[in-house]
C-alpha cells in the first residue's frame, strides 16, 4: 500500500501506518516440526568424520542504500517536544564495503538440521546490554545486535544507563523487563526456536537487537569483507539461510500531546534460501546478493 499515510488516533496515541501495517508474527527460521517441543538431545549421533562445511560470501548489487538516522531526544516520554535533540542511527541500516560490495553483519544460519547428528554447542554465551539508549549483544568478542542463543537456555539482560529503561521481547519470546537505574541484571529463559526482536519500551524507538534462538550451532556473521564459514556440518540436504533486517518504517506511534515518536515498527527482514548437500569433506561455496529491491516489497 503505497498511498498516503493512514492515521488513527487511540486512547492519546496516534498510529501512523506508512505503506501498510504488519501483522506481528514469528516465523520458523530453523525449520523444526514442532518449535514448541522440549530441546533435541544435541550432538548424540554426531560424527566430526564424516563432516563438510559451507563458505561464502555476501556482497550488495546495484547503488547503495542512504538510510538516514533518526532525530529524537534521548527519551521521547518524558521531555518536551521543544528540548534538545540528537541523531539515533537506523539499527538496520546494512554495513556495506563500498570498495568491495561485501555486506557485514548478515546471518547465516541452516534450517533442518537433526540436532542429534549437529555439532556440540560451541558458541559464546550471550549477554543484553543496554548502554548509550542502544542494544549491545555481547558474545564472546562480538559487541553488535545480533546473537545466538541455544533453546532451553538463559540469557542475561543488563542496563548501564542512568536512566529508566524497558526492554521489550516479541517473536520467539514474549517478555517486557523494567530496569530502573542502577538496577541488577534479569535472567530469561528463551524456550523457543526462532528470532526474538528486542525494543524499547521506554519510548526509544530506534533501539533494536536480534537473538536467533535454535537447538543447533550452525548459525553465524559476515565479517567485513561479507565472508562467511559453517564448519563440521554433518552430510545431509538443507536449506541455507542469509537474513538481513529490513530499514524501511512500516508504522510509527506518536504520542498525542508532545507528536513525539514514541514507538516504531520496520517492515518484514528479508530471507534469502539456497539449497545446498553438503557431503564428506567437502567445502561447498554459496553466495548471496542483496539489493535496494529486496527490501521495499
Amino acid at each position: 500500500m503505497r498511498r498516503s499515510a493512514r492515521m488513527v488516533l487511540i486512547s492519546g496515541l496516534i498510529i501512523v501506518c506508512l505503506n501498510g501495517c504488519e501483522e506481528s508474527r514469528a516465523p520458523t527460521y530453523f525449520g523444526e516440526d514442532e518449535p514448541d517441543a522440549a530441546p533435541a538431545m544435541l550432538a548424540t549421533a554426531f560424527d566430526p568424520n564424516s563432516t563438510g562445511s559451507l563458505t561464502g560470501r555476501v556482497t550488495w548489487s546495484g547503488e547503495l542504500p542512504r538510510v538516514p538516522p533518526f532525530l529524537a531526544p534521548i527519551s521521547p516520554l518524558s521531555e518536551q517536544p521543544a528540548g534538545p535533540k540528537q541523531e539515533w542511527p537506523n539499527p538496520h541500516a546494512p554495513s556495506i564495503d563500498s570498495s568491495n560490495r561485501g555486506v557485514a553483519g548478515a546471518v547465516v544460519f541452516l534450517r533442518g538440521v537433526d540436532a542429534k547428528r549437529a555439532r556440540p554447542w560451541d558458541l559464546p554465551p550471550l549477554r543484553v546490554v543496554v548502554k548509550e539508549s542502544r542494544y549491545h549483544i555481547v558474545q564472546g568478542d562480538f559487541d553488535g545486535e545480533t546473537g545466538f542463543a541455544q533453546r532451553g537456555t538463559t540469557v542475561t539482560i543488563e542496563s548501564q544507563d542512568d536512566r529508566f529503561q524497558a526492554v521489550q521481547a516479541r517473536g520467539a519470546a514474549f517478555f517486557t523487563i523494567t530496569l530502573p537505574r542502577h538496577s541488577p541484571s534479569v535472567d530469561r529463559v528463551l524456550p523457543h526456536s526462532g528470532v526474538v526482536e528486542l525494543s524499547s519500551n521506554a519510548g526509544q524507538f530506534w533501539m533494536r537487537a536480534h537473538l536467533f534462538v535454535a537447538d543447533h550451532p550452525y548459525l553465524t556473521r559476515t565479517d567485513a569483507s561479507g565472508q562467511f564459514s559453517l564448519q563440521k556440518v554433518p552430510p545431509g540436504s538443507y536449506e541455507l539461510a542469509c537474513w538481513l533486517p529490513n530499514w524501511h518504517e512500516a508504522a510509527r506511534e506518536l504520542d498525542a500531546e508532545t507528536t513525539l515518536v514514541t514507538r516504531l515498527t520496520f517492515r518484514r527482514s528479508v530471507v534469502k534460501l539456497r539449497d545446498v548437500t553438503v557431503s564428506k569433506g567437502n567445502a561447498l561455496p554459496a553466495n548471496f546478493s542483496f539489493e535496494s529491491a529486496d527490501f521495499e516489497r
